[in-house]
This record gives C-alpha cells, structure tokens and sequence, in this order.
C-alpha cells in the first residue's frame, strides 16, 4: 500500500481475505485510526510495518496468532483498552521467530502509573531469534532486565532517548553477538558497565586523576559513522584532543561536541575546538 497518504481514513475488511499475504507495509497513514477485524486473519505475515501511524489504536490481540512474524514495527503507535500490557505480553509469547523489533516510542502507551511493567521487558527477552531491539523514545522505564542475556542473536540494541534509564546489565559485556547500543540522549545513564565500542557513537569525556590526562584518548583508534562526543570541558589539554585525530576518521558523517555545565572547564573552549577539525 502507498504509505503517507493524506486522504486514507480506514483499511477494506477485504484486506483480512489476504490470508497468504507475507508482507505487509501500512506505515504513515496518519489518519488511520483502526485497524479491520479481519486483520487477524493475516497469520502468514513474516514481515508487518505499522510505524508512523501516530492516530492508530491497537488492540494487540487481534495479530497474538501471527506466529511466523520476522519483522515487526511498531514505532509511533499506541494502544488502548485497558490491558494493553497484558495483550502485549501475550503477542510477545508467540513471536518466536521474530528477529527485528521496533517499539520506538510505544512502550510509554502500554505504561501503568508512569512505568512500563517489568514484564514485558522481561518477555521480549525471551524472543531466542531477536536480532535487532529498538526501545529509543520510551521514558517510562528505569533499567533492562539481566535476562536480556538470553538473546543469543542479538546484535543491535537501540536505546536512545530513554532519558529515564538509569542501568545497564554487565551481562551486555559478555554478550558475543552484541556489536552496537545506542544510548544518545540518555543524560541519566551510568555507562561504565560496557566497553566504548559497544557504546559509541556516545562517549563522555572524564577528567583523569593525573595533571594532563582525560579519557578523551580512548577514541584515538575507533572510526564510527556517527560521533556525539559529550562534556568536553573535562578535556585537559589541546594535546588530548589533538592526539584523536579527528580529522582522519573519514568514515564520519554526523558529529556533535557538547560542552556541559558540569565540566571542570580545565581550558578555553576555543583551544579544545580547533582541534577537532572534522574530516
């Protein structure tokens, strides 16, 4: 179906009929508020986009008996009713072969007093083929469960702009499969736990205990696509930021440098930004 339309209200009940159907792309339809009743008949579906639908209502229980999804998105979309919890909980059980999730901004929708219920976290552990984990946008949780550990698959885990979360799991260090979280935007976030190439492109700049030393070295070797590099008055000297090499990582295509009002200010902002040239 041609996504974005301006006109497209509500789907035919006729497209329940497609019970072969694989594939399945309904994303940017901004005035749809519903979904057909017979859109629980689709259970080939292995691939289903319903992001960008931000008028869209799901009652999550008309698609638990899609049990051959691979692909699910449901990024800017809601729920309503008064289990939606629940009825996630439920979808999840079934979703074994799922490998891509994207909940991007709907977590908060399935949310009770101001929190997302540690049980659903706790279920989209379980999915033993999840590859790819997008929770970005969701504020309503504090913590991912240690038992994300049980994703064996899992290489990406997108976390930006969760800024109510506090913790990483260690587990996520020893996780092998793991290549890549992103936590841009997560101000509130204890980021000891994980080496720095799991955690770029977020990286803070911590004042060392030595006279001329912060931690800024640590990305001399590394040469990421994007680079947000936060709290740059801990840097200490113009040598620091100059031993980066900054302008030779030319896989570079988007950079940010953020002073805060918590840096020590050890230099003149100026002498740290001169030299970081990008490439």
């Amino acid at each position: 179906l041609s996504s974005g339309s301006l006109y497209i209200r509500r789907f035919p009940e006729a497209l329940g009929s497609l019970t072969k159907l694989n594939y399945l792309n309904l994303s940017g339809f901004h005035k749809v508020a519903e979904l057909p009743r017979s859109f629980k008949n689709l259970r080939s579906l292995v691939h289903l986009d319903l992001s960008e639908c931000p008028d869209l209502r799901l009652v999550l229980e008309a698609f638990s008996g899609f049990t051959k999804l691979q692909y699910l998105n449901l990024s800017q979309c809601s729920c309503f009713g008064c289990n939606q919890d629940k009825g996630l909980r439920k979808v999840l059980d079934n979703l074994t072969e799922l490998r891509y999730l994207n909940l991007s901004s709907f977590l908060d929708s399935v949310s009770h007093n101001g929190l997302v219920d540690a049980r659903v976290l706790e279920r989209i552990c379980t999915l033993p083929n999840l590859e790819y984990l997008n929770l970005s946008w969701n504020g309503n949780f504090y913590s991912i469960p240690e038992t994300i550990a049980n994703l064996g698959k899992l290489h990406t885990l997108e976390l930006s702009s969760c800024f109510n979360l506090r913790t990483l799991p260690a587990c996520l260090s020893r996780m092998d499969s793991l290549k890549f979280v992103n936590t841009l935007g997560c101000q509130n976030l204890d980021r000891s736990m994980l080496p720095l190439p799991i955690l770029l492109p977020h990286f803070t700049v911590h004042a060392g205990d030595g006279e001329s030393s912060s931690n800024l070295f640590l990305l001399k070797d590394e040469n990421p696509n994007v680079l947000e590099i936060t709290g740059l008055g801990n840097v200490k000297s113009a040598e620091e930021a100059q031993g980066i090499k900054l302008a030779e990582k030319r896989r570079i295509e988007r950079l940010e440098l953020v002073w805060t009002r918590d840096d020590k200010r050890f230099m003149e902002d100026d002498e740290i930004l001169k030299e970081l040239l990008p490439p």
